[in-house]
């Protein structure tokens, strides 16, 4: 048994094969699907980027190389690999379904990479798989209501989800024949099933009609059981939320905002309470998807809400309750005072979090919150400072430090990976800072950035486990323009390292960015990448120059390109100079080469 992974492996036998029947990568991309655009990810095979691809998804390859089974399963028993349960069953069960879902993705994400589709299908894979078990648990009443289920499981393995709906309505309806509570469970069952159907094929609207009908089925008999199902869907909303490309905060929104209205939650305080709590939770993270009035609207409910959560009077004992609001009153004044230069946001926000701080530190029940209380005050203090320009003191300094240190302490006491890379990120930033003033010792800057560097890297680590796209991305972009920074300042044996390193963290960044459609920031950082580039080729005795000076151009046009459709002057005009002179500088290299 090796250490490759079973990616690896089976990629040099794709590479082993394609080179004894002299086919290119080129042309196994046209033997095998037909076009020249799968050619990436037949390097990506090669290269053994894609740790654990199933099979069948690069069944084209496979049957042009002739690939024997036999052959796949030596691969898998070198490496000792499984294929991931769900989507080999998904394949053998369903494969019109996995078929549809994966040209429905390339349709989508053409210039996306084989790891990226195969992460899509299994997610898929085990939606299916719950869909389908929950399907089944619904009760037969008779021989039809059998049938239906029958069909509809077939159809979900076929991906004609406009049928599962439809076959889910007919078992519904043989539901609403009588209106016991037990037949009213099953038919809001049903319909958060079709809620779920209509989120799996992107239909937000659909899915929330879908919840909110299976909420007010109770409404006549239970108002408990409506508070329930709102709560529940609206929680898996921000929960898968947090952890997609996509969010769907709006459909949580809405659900939240129909509880209030339930006078189970009216008559309750606390429970009103955290109605608002989780309100303004989710309307800050949807404010974050947004830009312009749209987002300052989001921002300005989400604060409301905080507010009305923080000020309630809580019950006694209830000091998680507590610090919990304040916390996220604190988090919403802190995005709106950063988005829209208020100060008097940052200083209440500041004073909230040391009040949080107070009772974390004081109350058991609380302990587990002083690491968002005390990453709060670090950041928040920074955001003034970049706020006022005032410049922070020596002291300063040494307390937001305090605070960083004693967050990750505490998120390491309590396993909370998520706030343990934030503040690792936001101390990262700090060194960052520190670094840039001219005043300090060379040896000084060069320690405070290696340490800037050693914080972003830890952080990194946690995203895979969380799964925070954009977050990855952000910590990838900062990463990289502090390498690159690094790689200005150190001597010429290191400095190419860290300018490679640079490239690196940009092009990853890059990728997420272009996926989320966030076109500006992708832009930015191809003009980085352009800048790494330039400077490399500016070195004396590099041998790739001309190499350099064109991949820097290259990179410069397509940023600039974005820039001016975004109406962005001020990048458009830096890009414009660039430009120019590297055209200058291309020129005078292609006239002293020999």
């Amino acid at each position: 048994m090796t250490n490759d992974s079973f990616g690896k492996a089976l990629g040099a036998l794709i590479l082993e094969k394609r080179r004894v029947q002299g086919l290119s990568q080129l042309q196994l991309s046209e033997d095998a699907f037909g076009t020249s655009a799968k050619v990436r990810r037949i390097s990506e095979l090669e290269t053994g980027q894609v740790n654990s691809p199933h099979p069948k998804t690069i069944d084209p390859i496979i049957a042009t190389l002739g690939i024997t089974d036999e052959e796949i399963e030596a691969c898998a028993r070198a490496t000792n690999t499984n294929v991931d349960p769900d989507l080999d069953r998904a394949y053998r069960e369903a494969r019109n379904l996995i078929d549809a879902l994966a040209y429905q993705f390339d349709h989508a994400r053409p210039d996306a990479s084989l790891s990226e589709l195969e992460d899509f299908l299994r997610s898929k894979a085990k939606e299916w798989r719950q869909l389908q078990a929950r399907v089944e648990q619904i009760g037969a009443a008779d021989a039809e209501i059998e049938r239906l289920k029958t069909e509809a499981n077939a159809a979900l393995g076929d991906g004609e989800f406009e049928k599962v709906d439809g076959l889910l309505a007919r078992i519904e309806e043989s539901f609403q024949q009588q209106h016991t509570l037990a037949e009213i469970s099953k038919q809001a069952e049903i319909r958060i099933m079709r809620g779920d159907t209509c989120m799996m094929r992107e239909d937000p609207d659909g899915a929330l009609a879908h919840y909110l009908q299976a909420a007010r089925f109770f409404q006549p008999f239970d108002e408990e059981e409506t508070v329930r199902i709102l709560y529940d869907n609206a929680h898996k909303m921000y929960e898968s939320g947090l952890r997609t490309l996509r969010p769907r905060f709006q459909v949580g929104v809405r659900l939240l905002e129909e509880m209030l209205q339930l006078d189970p939650v009216k008559a309750d305080p606390v429970r009103e309470t955290r109605t608002h709590y989780q309100l303004g939770l989710i309307l800050r993270n949807a404010a974050g998807q947004q830009s312009g009035g749209e987002k300052r609207s989001l921002l300005e409910r989400g604060l409301e809400h905080a507010r009305r959560a923080a000020s309630q009077i809580v019950s006694a004992g209830d000091a998680f309750q507590l610090v919990s609001s304040k916390i996220a009153l604190a988090n919403c004044l802190l995005d709106k005072g950063t988005s829209y230069g208020d100060r008097s946001d940052l200083d209440e926000a500041l004073a909230t979090l040391a009040s949080a701080r107070v009772i974390a530190l004081e109350e058991p029940d609380a302990n587990s919150l002083l690491c968002h209380a005390s990453n709060g005050l670090g950041s928040t203090t920074l955001a003034v400072e970049q706020l006022t320009g005032v410049r922070l003191s020596d002291a300063r300094v040494r307390d937001i430090l305090a605070h960083f240190n004693e967050a990750i302490e505490n998120a390491e006491k309590h396993f909370n990976l998520d706030v343990w890379g934030g503040t690792r990120i936001n101390r990262a930033r700090l060194f960052e800072r520190q670094a840039r003033q001219p005043e300090r010792p060379m040896g000084e800057r060069i320690f405070l950035r290696i340490q800037a560097i050693s914080d972003y890297q830890a952080s990194i680590e946690t995203y895979p486990e969380t799964i925070f796209p954009l977050r990855f991305a952000q910590a990838h972009f900062e990463l990289a323009n502090i390498l690159f920074q690094h790689g200005l300042t150190v001597d010429r044996s290191q400095d190419e390292v860290y300018l490679v390193r640079a490239i690196q963290s940009y092009e990853i960044a890059s990728v997420i960015l272009e996926s989320e459609a966030a076109l500006g920031r992708w832009a930015e950082c191809q003009m980085y990448i352009g800048s790494v580039f330039a400077h490399h080729a500016r070195l004396d005795g590099i041998q790739t120059k001309q190499h350099d000076f064109n991949e820097a151009l290259q990179r410069f046009e397509a940023a600039l390109k974005v820039f001016r459709q975004e109406g962005r002057r001020k990048e458009c005009r830096s890009c414009e100079r660039s430009i120019a002179r590297l055209r200058d500088e291309l020129g005078q290299s292609l006239d002293s080469a020999p």
